[in-house]
């Protein structure tokens, strides 16, 4: 963007490229680019009303794809990951200061000749010779003063090598319980009773050494996420077109009919016309936002492939794990967005004939039918897995694409070697991948922020498993009298269901009297979650129940042909699947409870869990036969 005439070309540099005004409290982004904060925070909004949720933001001036690394919706919020450029700051503020500071402070004036951005101070020559001799700042960044003039006013760090919530504090540890980079500060605050900070040294050695493997995985499924969001753009361009060319049609046959009308009938057919274009604007409104949805998720995509690509070659530990991470953030975020497409249908009826033509209040009637891209689903079984001696209760999908099952041996079986509680986790394929031992009785399988967690239903503890390990580690003490079953995560809360009621927890676990208890009238064993509600069956009353947060009831689902509700799943769209033990069937819903279709012919489900990509299920019978379907629409 150019600078307003009345700057000086010395003063181009001390003035935002939005407002065209010097800056007021700047703030730069990753790519370095400074804006005033106001400009900032009005430019976000602006970028919030396009899209929702917003997974980042173009840079103004470079096009670069800033990520929401902090995942608020809050333009506050959202604005505050970016510091403030104190060194553009300081020489907006000081405009026609050309005295050392350091000489000043003993009461001495000298031309200032450099600048240094480690201290944000203008130095004279004499004190910039000892500054470099200094063991303490011999290592800052020290340029001549006209070299900012010139516009060379960049922050000397790059954001990844600093803590994004204390400023200007350096990244040197990171916390494996919350995934966070910390600095001293966080570890002293923050984090001080998390149990795993190690130094991003360690951690960056893991991550070279013991996690190649996973940056392949995580690098080739963001580029196929990107081509899958490519393709659905231009199909959401094609719909665009179809609508815009329905419309057309619809246009010159309303034309044509109004063409033999009499003189009464014309403000009949500007009406017509009015509400179809008033009706096609608001329906392309729509496709733009899921275009722009979509565009805003390759953007994402690409950051995610560009951050961690390249984290893998770097040296430097901070910016490796750093890196590293907010790709993967980015990424968590990327695969919990809807990126469901729209199609909006239109429908023209005209009349037959055209008697009593002046009776007639209007001619024709255009419909948008709006509806999400849905298909009809059809099962192709592509191989079967048989558990001698265990009893299959609850499984998901692993932020890897892997399987994971909870199993508990069956009573006459339980002192055989192979009979043990433990889970399993198998590949899409049908493939065994491993085999993990588990607390006694373990039910509720549950995945949050890639780590996988697992619930005792005969103790009060829930295990959490990283796809980084293969080891179950750490533990949640739910502190939970009652026996635990499903579990699941809405927002950063753990739902446990435990009989008759559903209990609330930070999902971090904490003390008893962090925990809320909704009564649900009868034993609730099954429970998941979509974006924003808590689903459960009960059934002892064969329905379905969704909740908000905070307990109440959103909608209820029943039908003749649902009998005994048990395993509930969601797939990445929050469509839900219910599993139908007595009727034989799966009931597949939308995330506001109505029925899109219902699969017939599965004797006694107990599961049907979906990848998120609507790809592949594994769908469990009689407790014990799981079988992996491939879904074709």
């Amino acid at each position: 963007m150019a600078c307003s005439a009345k700057y000086t070309d010395k003063e181009d540099s001390l003035v935002c490229s939005i407002c065209f005004e010097k800056f007021k409290t700047p703030r730069y982004l990753p790519c370095k680019h400074s804006f005033c904060q106001d400009c900032l925070y009005s430019y976000i909004v602006s970028q919030l009303d396009s899209t929702e949720p917003r997974l980042g933001i173009l840079c103004p001036l470079c096009r670069e794809f800033i990520p929401n690394v902090c995942g608020s919706t809050s333009p506050e919020e959202w604005i505050m990951q970016f510091p403030q450029n104190h060194v553009l700051e300081k020489h907006v503020n000081s405009t026609g200061q050309i005295h050392c500071e350091a000489c000043l402070r003993d009461n001495i004036k000298e031309e200032a000749i450099d600048f240094c951005f480690s201290c944000n101070e203008k130095l004279c020559a004499n004190c910039t010779k000892y500054h470099r001799r200094n063991l303490l700042t011999r290592d800052h960044k020290v340029v001549p003063l006209t070299e900012t003039e010139r516009g060379g006013l960049e922050p000397y760090f790059d954001q990844g090598e600093i803590c994004g919530k204390h400023h200007g504090r350096p990244i040197e540890y990171f916390c494996d319980d919350h995934l966070e980079p910390c600095c001293t500060t966080c570890v002293c605050t923050t984090h001080r009773i998390c149990r795993q900070v190690k130094t991003v040294e360690e951690t960056a050695l893991f991550l070279k050494e013991g996690q190649k493997e996973n940056f392949d995985a995580i690098f080739d499924y963001v580029e196929i996420l990107e081509e899958k969001l490519s393709h659905a753009k231009l199909k959401q361009e094609m719909l665009t077109r179809q609508l815009e060319d329905k419309a057309d049609e619809i246009s010159d046959d309303t034309e044509k009919m109004f063409d033999d009308a009499i003189k009464q009938l014309q403000h009949l057919k500007d009406q017509c016309l009015k509400n179809m274009a008033t009706g096609v604007k608001k329906a392309k409104e729509k496709y733009e936002k899921v275009i722009q949805k979509l565009t805003d998720g390759i953007h994402c995509a690409k950051y995610c492939s560009k951050s961690i690509g390249e984290s893998r070659m770097k040296a430097d530990a901070s910016k490796l794990v750093v890196m590293y991470h907010t790709g993967l953030k980015c990424f968590e975020g990327l695969k919990r967005c809807d990126f469901t497409r729209v199609k909006i249908d239109l429908e023209h009826e005209k009349p037959d004939i055209l008697e009593d033509i002046m009776d007639l209040s209007i001619v024709s009637d255009v419909k948008f039918l709006e509806k999400s891209l849905i298909g009809r689903v059809y099962l192709r079984c592509i191989s079967e897995i048989s558990l001698e001696g265990k009893f299959v209760r609850d499984g998901t999908f692993q932020a890897d694409g892997t399987f994971i099952f909870s199993t508990i041996g069956c009573k006459p079986c339980q002192n055989k070697p192979n009979c043990k509680d433990d889970c399993f986790i198998y590949h899409k394929s049908g493939m065994q991948s491993k085999r993990i031992q588990s607390r006694p009785e373990p039910f509720g399988v549950a995945v949050k922020s890639g780590t996988t967690f697992i619930a005792s239903s005969a103790e009060k503890y829930i295990q959490k498993l990283s796809y980084f390990s293969t080891l179950l580690s750490n533990e949640i003490n739910t502190r939970c009298n009652l026996k635990m079953f499903g579990i699941a995560f809405l927002q950063e809360n753990i739902y446990m269901a435990c009989n008759d009621r559903i209990i609330k927890m930070p999902k971090h676990g904490g003390p008893f009297h962090y925990q809320t208890t909704y009564r649900t009238g009868t034993q609730v064993k099954h429970i998941a979650s979509t974006k924003s509600h808590v689903v459960y069956s009960k059934r002892n009353t064969n329905e379905v129940v969704a909740m908000d947060a905070n307990g109440q009831t959103v909608w209820r689902y029943t039908s003749p042909c649902l009998k005994s509700p048990c395993g509930i799943g969601v797939d990445g769209e929050d469509n839900i699947y219910v599993a139908g033990k007595e009727s034989d069937n799966i009931h597949v819903l939308t995330k506001d409870g109505k029925v899109i279709q219902v699969i017939e012919d599965i004797t006694r489900p107990d599961f049907m869990k979906v990848d998120n990509e609507k790809k592949v299920c594994f769908v469990c019978t009689k407790r014990k036969y799981l079988k992996v379907y491939e879904m074709i629409y």
